[in-house]
């Protein structure tokens, strides 16, 4: 990623409030009953935080990673008014250039309104043993219907999502029409792992 385009996202985090308000998004919120308590999370171009902060709340230590310091910034802002800061790592750093090192292994990672399909071979070997992949990103039907989409660079085909998670367990697979433009949604999970509760 040139440094223009930092420029550009810094610029667009810069306004006063969240760009998608404070609270986690809708697939986070209703899928929350599937997501672990404790252990480890990433999210990968996490933005100002907002699903990051959610999991910390939830009892998960966790990593975010985005090119934007600004939304870093608000993402460590959001934490400290939640009262988690000192579960959260942010890191800033430039996705185009891979992944940063990371020890370990995650419970939960999430990758949410970010699409790089270059990236997924490495999370795949980064979820522990029953731990859930998290994906939503906008597909290139938005193109042939005219509805709102950013570059078709981070467009995924229909179906493509599928593809990253040929090993493990679907618990969620769906295509749908969400505020006006059509996005793809996967939860899935590692086959070490139990089901999920959802009663919690």
């Amino acid at each position: 990623m040139s440094q223009e385009d930092r420029e550009k996202w810094d610029a667009k985090y810069a306004a006063p409030g969240y760009r998608r308000g404070s609270s986690p998004a809708a697939l986070i919120r209703g899928i929350a009953g599937a997501l672990p308590r404790e252990g480890r999370a990433l999210d990968v171009a996490c933005g100002e935080g907002q699903n990051l902060v959610f999991l910390a709340e939830r009892g998960l230590t966790a990593v975010g990673i985005d090119v934007s310091e600004v939304a870093l910034e608000k993402a460590n802002a959001l934490a400290v008014e939640r009262g988690v800061s000192d579960r959260l790592t942010l890191l800033c750093h430039d996705l185009d250039d891979g992944l940063p090192g990371l020890p370990g292994t995650f419970d939960v990672i999430l990758c949410v309104h970010y699409h790089d399909p270059s990236l997924y071979p490495r999370l795949r070997n980064m979820l522990a043993p029953g731990g859930r992949l998290v994906v939503e990103t906008l597909t290139d039907e938005n193109i042939e219907l005219g509805l709102p989409h950013p570059s078709e660079r981070y467009l995924a085909a229909s179906g493509q999502l599928l593809e990253y998670a040929q090993d493990l367990r679907v618990r969620l697979y769906r295509e749908a029409v969400v505020d006006g433009s059509i996005r793809a949604q996967l939860l899935a999970q590692d086959l070490a792992g139990p089901p999920p509760d959802l009663r919690r």
